[in-house]
């Protein structure tokens, strides 16, 4: 359903996708030993109904657990909940890169095994390994929040996103996707 939305929202395909759980989330970090996090002051839930987390700040590394959980904590705000999901992916790929955790690939993928789903096959996994691993320079990624209001509706939250940026992020992914497009001629989306 996700797919769909995702594909129906911006009128454009996704052709893979990948999805762990909280057990290889956790399992990965660790393997990375750690991972780097940019938390200032105490993250912990307190309310009632939510799982009891705490997170000390000024870490220098995290471990798999304060990472499901950075990722996890919402009582500040749904939005800022997406935010540092997008941090934690961009410092995981940080960390995936750094030299000396190329050698921990086959724990990687063994760590993936039923805690992964995804829709690449081995030929397309490899191929991706290669062209991120053996290039002159570790990759870039981007990462982009859609604009938008909470909307409550009979009790129920929704998201209800801005009209202009979903075009705005059609038009980002037709840049990307076009093979015409040069290197020096691709969007890189506005800074929020």
């Amino acid at each position: 359903m996700a797919i769909d939305t995702v594909e129906y929202l911006f009128q454009h395909p996704v052709d893979y996708y990948a999805a762990i759980n909280f057990y290889g989330l956790t399992d990965i970090i660790n393997a990375l030993d750690g991972i780097k996090l940019p938390i200032d002051k105490i993250i912990e839930n307190k309310k009632a109904s939510h799982i009891k987390l705490r997170i000390e700040p000024n870490k220098p590394i995290y471990d798999g657990t304060d990472a499901l959980n950075y990722v996890r904590y919402r009582e500040d705000s749904d939005f800022n909940r997406t935010k540092r999901q997008r941090i934690f992916l961009s410092s995981l790929m940080d960390r995936v890169f750094e030299l000396k955790n190329i050698t921990k690939i086959p724990e990687l993928i063994h760590i993936g095994g039923s805690n992964l789903t995804m829709n690449l096959n081995s030929d397309f996994i490899l191929n991706l390994a290669e062209n991120l691993f053996f290039n002159d320079s570790p990759p870039t990624f981007e990462n982009y929040m859609l604009k938008g209001k909470d909307l409550v509706i009979r009790g129920d939250y929704f998201y209800d996103p801005d009209d202009s940026d979903i075009r705005y992020i059609q038009e980002l992914l037709a840049n990307w996707s076009d093979e015409e497009t040069k290197l020096e001629d691709l969007m890189i989306p506005a800074a929020k």
